[in-house]
């Protein structure tokens, strides 16, 4: 019973209409690159930030 609780966990939605049509939402593709890219530029941002400290005072 406690499996029923993880489900919307699980759920990929691939078959979210009435006619159960596999589709998918580019929106979706093209917020979430937009995010990843967001992150990985402020993670390499603060790493040449930390990099620069770095080597500026040890």
């Amino acid at each position: 019973m406690k499996a029923i609780y993880f489900l919307p966990v699980f759920s990929i939605n691939l078959f979210a209409h009435i006619n159960n049509t596999i589709h998918s939402h580019m929106i979706d593709f093209f917020v979430n690159s937009i995010i990843l890219f967001a992150y990985v530029s402020l993670g390499l941002t603060m790493a040449l930030i930390i990099r620069a400290i770095y080597r500026r005072f040890v």
